[in-house]
């Protein structure tokens, strides 16, 4: 939170500053851009964007738009990555095998399209920020590797 923030009282509910100047008189002032977007676009909560790290499997419902339609579509599978932290552009990589084919999906945090985002497993000890090299295993030595709970 920027020290001009700080100062002034922050009303989540409306995602704007408020700084008043009397008692009777109360001056709204917009925050910086990028935390108004934030804010406005987050679907995901809090507790869960904590729990999403590499190793972890996860259960994400798409809405997709179709016309005048909406519907949800699950995308069952690991994280593998999880980059650029809180941030506006912050992303997650999630791979599952479909079909005989490793499909991977790379889910924006502060996007409007996650529905929701289930935690179904999470793994014992992982020693590495990026788990690229579970792409060639198979899935037996990826049970191994992560030892799920």
């Amino acid at each position: 939170m920027t020290p001009f923030a700080q100062e002034a009282n922050i009303d989540k509910n409306f995602h704007c500053l408020k700084k008043s100047r009397k008692q009777s008189d109360t001056q709204f002032l917009l925050a910086n851009p990028a935390e108004i977007l934030y804010y406005l676009t987050t679907m995901i909560d809090e507790k869960i964007i904590d729990q999403i790290r590499p190793g972890v499997t996860v259960l994400v419902q798409e809405v997709i738009k179709d016309g005048d339609k909406k519907r949800t579509s699950n995308f069952k599978g690991i994280v593998l990555a999880r980059k650029h932290g809180k941030e506006i552009g912050a992303t997650f990589t999630v791979r599952s095998i479909i079909s005989g084919e490793g499909v991977e999906k790379v889910y924006p945090i502060n996007s409007p399209r996650i529905g929701k985002v289930e935690i179904l497993a999470t793994p014992g000890r992982i020693r590495r920020s990026k788990l690229y090299f579970l792409r060639t295993l198979s899935a037996k030595q990826i049970r191994q590797k992560l030892g799920s709970k």
